[in-house]
């Protein structure tokens, strides 16, 4: 029996670059769910590679598990033939990390995670790539936790007040639909700018922890086949 496990934050990515649509919300939800998923990949990954000698395609973004391995530990094998890369103890740390910080929230474990690899050279509160995990944390919990709140308007009956997130956002250049809002602010969302700027976090957030792996053999192939799947 083959059990196949995708790369579910690569084809959350090719969702949204294939929507033809400018719906920012479904853009933002798309991009915060690859960005959760990623940190999934990862540790599934290893915990099938632990478990047993499998075969990654670099070409579907799929691993397949073909047989059990009598090591104590489980490796990986491009195509079958090659030479079985095993699991190393470094790896195996990371995958424990992993399992212990499933519960927490995104930016919680990108946080974990990037101190963990980074060791003492990574500052939160300088590094951009995570600053904007958080404020597309942000933006997805006021999304699925949308509050009625009475609006401020304007004299022409335009929204004019809007999270402090999104006027973040446009003080370092991301441009929303925000002129003529009415009924919810959620509608300035659907501007090409913004839908941008999702896809980039997704793909800079995911470049940030594959950017730091650990250099090793099994690390090597799921990065390179990470960003190919990106790529394309």
């Amino acid at each position: 029996m083959i059990n196949e496990s995708p790369f579910h934050a690569s084809i959350l990515i090719a969702k949204s670059e294939s929507l033809k649509v400018s719906d920012g919300t479904i853009h933002l939800l798309l991009c915060s769910m690859a960005l959760e998923a990623f940190i999934q990949d990862l540790r599934s990954f290893y915990i099938l590679v632990n478990s047993s000698r499998i075969t990654i395609s670099s070409s579907s973004g799929f691993f397949q598990k073909e047989t059990t391995t009598t090591s104590k530990r489980g490796g990986l094998s491009i195509d079958g033939q090659s030479p079985v890369k095993w699991i190393c103890d470094e790896e195996l740390r990371l995958m424990n990390l992993l399992d212990g910080i499933e519960k927490e929230s995104p930016p919680r474990k990108y946080e974990i995670l990037l101190n963990y690899l980074k060791v003492s050279d990574w500052d939160k509160g300088k590094d951009e790539v995570f600053k904007d995990i958080f404020r597309m944390n942000k933006l997805r919990n006021l999304i699925v936790h949308l509050k009625s709140n009475a609006h401020s308007l304007n004299d022409s009956g335009y929204i004019e007040e809007f999270p402090k997130v999104i006027k973040e956002l446009k003080s370092k250049g991301v441009n929303f639909n925000d002129n003529y809002v009415r009924g919810s602010w959620i509608h300035c969302l659907d501007d090409d700018s913004f839908i941008t700027w999702c896809r980039s976090v997704a793909i800079k957030g995911i470049e940030s922890v594959l950017g730091v792996l650990p250099d090793s053999d099994i690390n090597k192939l799921f990065k390179d086949n990470y960003l190919s799947n990106i790529a394309t």
